[in-house]
């Protein structure tokens, strides 16, 4: 009555068996991971073009209108600012240069030497001759200056040639200034800072020529104008 005996048979049929289910354990695993090496392949490519695409979509987010609106509007906004017109001029072991600016400022008075600033776009020619000689001069333009100002603006002549007309003499510095400008500041330079793209040069202002007291030119939404006599 006790349990019937395994035959040699028996016995190679039940390990014949287990190595097939081991067999079938293991080419499941091996297919399973080709599949999934498959969709590693598929899936990684496809993800580093989406990160690159909302990288992407951020850029285009940050130079998207709301931007480009504020620095238009700010643009739009500045030129209707009344602005007197200035000729800067500079000269020394670097050079002789002078350009046309609107972007003047007073800084202080209340210093030993009086303070000024200019801006000026770093590309600039007369702005790197500033910044080499480290003097300049600041020539305040009246009403019958426009056509001096649209010359030193670069609508007409180049370099020095741009001397060629105004009544133009030295300060006592040895820097050209404009005799018959409203007024003229001699400046040194004291301190300078690039801002974006333009260079904010100040000026400890060495001596002050006042002018003939006439009507100054300003510039106005993109053009030029006087003040309204009244």
């Amino acid at each position: 009555g006790g349990p019937v005996p395994q035959t040699p048979w028996d016995i190679f049929e039940e390990k014949k068996l287990w190595v097939e289910r081991v067999f079938c354990c293991c080419l499941n695993f091996a297919i399973g991971m080709k599949y999934k090496a498959r969709l590693v392949t598929l899936f990684v490519p496809w993800q580093s073009k989406r990160m690159k695409r909302m990288k992407q979509a951020r850029i285009e987010a940050m130079n998207s209108e709301p931007v480009g609106d504020l620095r238009g509007s700010f643009l739009e906004a500045m030129s209707r600012a009344a602005n007197s017109v200035y000729i800067v001029t500079t000269d020394g072991v670097a050079g002789r240069g002078g350009v046309t600016v609107t972007a003047f400022s007073s800084v202080s008075a209340d210093v030993s030497e009086p303070r000024l600033l200019i801006c000026m776009h770093h590309e600039s020619s007369t702005a790197q001759l500033i910044r080499a000689n480290g003097v300049f001069c600041v020539n305040i333009l009246s009403a019958a200056h426009e056509g001096l100002s649209e010359r030193f603006a670069g609508r007409r002549g180049k370099g020095e040639d741009r001397f060629a007309e105004g009544n133009w003499t030295r300060a006592s510095s040895g820097l050209l200034r404009l005799e018959d400008a409203l007024a003229s500041y001699d400046c040194r330079l004291s301190e300078q800072s690039l801002v974006g793209t333009h260079h904010v040069l100040f000026g400890a202002v060495q001596d002050v020529v006042l002018g003939p007291d006439a009507t100054p030119l300003l510039h106005t939404r993109r053009g030029y104008g006087q003040v309204a006599e009244g």
